[in-house]
């Protein structure tokens, strides 16, 4: 804390650079930065908040809020969860656990790679149900559909779904 009010950054600012290697570890027993090292890194700052910026980032909602509005399409929190999953978004910190992202690499997301994501899900609800709706399909209880999933190794894929097409090929060699 001392060596951010020092430099005028934010905590979250020293703790990004650092972990970006622009500042060095502290060198002191006690885990702090010696006051030989603390001088040499004024010179630093703008080199330090042209890699970090001056916004900790987005959460995967307010970031899904932020590509619709950019784009103009349907994003979903979920769609940016799984753009990080992919690999296509890098997390550039946290906060309690959830990760965050920067307007300059949402900004960063082609259009199509958006789309992509967000049709998918589309699509992915489309051709799938609950087990509540796979339970009103076969004529059944949740609780019974359930132990048939598992008996069968029918399992649920994202948001808990399971393929349309699985329950109705089910149904139909039922009956």
């Amino acid at each position: 804390m001392q060596l951010a009010r020092y430099l005028g950054l934010k905590s979250w600012q020293l703790q990004r650079a650092r972990d970006r290697g622009l500042i060095p570890e502290p060198d002191t027993e006690q885990h702090r930065w010696s006051e030989d090292v603390a001088r040499t890194l004024p010179d630093r700052v703008d080199a330090i908040l042209a890699a970090v910026g001056d916004h900790p980032g987005l959460g995967s909602e307010k970031a899904a809020e932020y590509l619709a509005q950019r784009t103009g399409l349907d994003v979903d929190r979920s769609d940016v969860q799984l753009m990080a999953e992919r690999g296509v978004l890098l997390a550039v910190g946290e906060f309690r656990g959830w990760p965050l992202y920067t307007t300059d690499d949402l900004d960063g997301l082609p259009q199509g790679e958006v789309s992509a994501v967000v049709s998918e899900r589309h699509a992915w609800f489309e051709s799938s149900v609950t087990s509540t709706e796979a339970a009103e399909l076969l004529g059944w209880t949740v609780g019974k559909f359930e132990v048939f999933a598992e008996r069968q190794g029918l399992t649920a894929g994202r948001f808990g779904r399971f393929a349309r097409s699985a329950i109705v090929q089910f149904a139909t060699a039922q009956s």
